[in-house]
């Protein structure tokens, strides 16, 4: 019953426009997901670039004044504890997206065609 839909939208003149909109559109969601994921990626790298710059700033800065270095080693040491936190929770979130996707892919697969027995 489903194919018959199926057919019967691409059978009128619009249905064709649509169903490759319809394509489009999941391809931009998914390229929109995946570019998620790396923008989560490089902003955890530049966080512990930040970091790092910071304690390296921060060693330079104990001659001259103390309170100014140790200020900006605690920036630092946030810095790091947002980029293990963050890089973690962003690790997590893809790994279980991936598995999430391998199963509904798995599950398709084990469930045979794709035709309905009515």
């Amino acid at each position: 019953m489903v194919w018959l839909t199926i057919l019967s939208i691409l059978a009128a003149p619009i249905g064709i426009p649509l169903a490759i909109t319809l394509v489009a559109l999941f391809i931009t969601l998914l390229l929109i997901i995946f570019s998620l994921f790396l923008l989560l990626i490089s902003l955890w790298i530049v966080l512990l670039s930040l970091a790092i710059a910071q304690l390296l700033l921060a060693f330079d800065l104990f001659t001259l004044s103390w309170s100014t270095s140790l200020l900006f080693t605690g920036l630092a040491l946030i810095c790091l504890a947002l980029t293990l936190l963050g890089s973690k929770f962003t690790l997590d979130l893809g790994s279980k997206t991936f598995l999430l996707v391998l199963h509904w892919i798995q599950r398709k697969i084990r469930k045979g065609g794709y035709y309905e027995t009515a």
